[in-house]
């Protein structure tokens, strides 16, 4: 690796900075959300929520349950993937979101799991397998149909969700059918994800952030950046996936984290591998921000339009 120059150095740090600083920002613009979020979140009725729910051996192999108030018959089940850059995130953040679904009688699994440094993509990825398959075999014990889970997941979530279930459609495409299958998942939801690893690392270098990115040492380098990224993974394909779930693509047109393309792409891979009669939609949303689709739900940036639209979405994609 050649030296870096003074002015390579000065342009490292002062990109560190601006990160460091708009980090700093942002964490003190949401305390009072955060203090009134964990407010509720600890005084929530452990009839309705069943919080720290086992599904791994992990530190963070936990989940939280969020069940209808009523339940006369079998509930639609989604279970929900946070974002944070594979580095941040919990469970706790999101309890608005499944305080949300469970008032509109839908049950909500939300996952923690492993996070950068303590864990790599691997790692994450067994993660989150292990959240579905336990979600598949035990929400039956909650009122839940098992026919009916939805896996949604946002920024982060959305890669490491789309990985999991490409690399099921290629095992099983070898034969291999492991624990859960694709045929267990109604519906696939990705918000905002990125899908391209390697693309999105030049991304990355032309914005100055690759440098404090946690992307490429969650893959344990550059060179495997192609050994998690679900879009190149499907170049690999040689038949049509049958049993791919019905997926859904959201997108903002002003994402300047993650940008659209990725989704667009997603979208033409995907639609390439899978049967005429199953759905891959893509849906950008014009105008809206990386953070737009979720912030609603949890209550640190409310839009009642955004939010309504995106539940409109969402609910008629869980429940039909």
């Amino acid at each position: 690796m050649e030296k870096e120059t003074p002015i390579q150095s000065l342009s490292r740090k002062w990109v560190e900075f601006k990160i460091i600083l708009e980090n700093v920002l942002f964490s003190l613009s949401a305390i009072p959300w955060f203090i009134l979020n964990l407010l509720e979140y600890y005084r929530a009725d452990a009839t309705f929520v069943k919080k720290d729910v086992k599904y791994g051996p992990g530190n963070r192999n936990f989940l939280n349950i969020y069940l209808p108030t009523l339940q006369e018959t079998l509930c639609p089940v989604v279970l929900f993937v946070h974002g944070g850059i594979w580095i941040q995130g919990d469970k706790k953040l999101y309890h608005r979101l499944g305080e949300h679904f469970r008032r509109n009688g839908i049950i909500c699994v939300i996952v923690n799991y492993t996070l950068y440094p303590n864990g790599l993509f691997e790692r994450m990825n067994n993660d989150i397998n292990m959240a579905v398959d336990w979600t598949i075999k035990n929400i039956s014990r909650f009122n839940g149909d098992c026919n009916r889970v939805t896996l949604l997941g946002h920024s982060a979530g959305a890669h490491l969700l789309s990985l999991s279930l490409v690399n099921k459609a290629l095992s099983e495409a070898k034969g291999d059918k492991g624990d859960w299958s694709l045929s267990d998942i109604h519906a696939f939801i990705a918000m905002s994800g990125v899908y391209d690893l390697v693309t999105h690392y030049e991304y990355e270098k032309v914005k100055s952030i690759h440098i404090v990115s946690p992307m490429w040492k969650a893959s344990s380098g550059v060179d495997r950046l192609n050994l998690f990224s679900p879009i190149l993974l499907l170049k690999s394909v040689k038949s049509k996936f049958s049993d791919f779930p019905n997926t859904y693509l959201y997108h903002g047109t002003k994402d300047i984290r993650c940008p659209p393309i990725q989704t667009r792409l997603l979208h033409e891979a995907l639609a390439d591998v899978v049967n005429e009669s199953q759905t891959v939609k893509l849906v950008e949303l014009e105008g809206w921000e990386h953070s737009d689709l979720i912030t609603s739900f949890i209550g640190m940036y409310f839009d009642e339009g955004k939010m309504n639209r995106m539940w409109s979405e969402l609910k008629n994609i869980i429940k039909q």
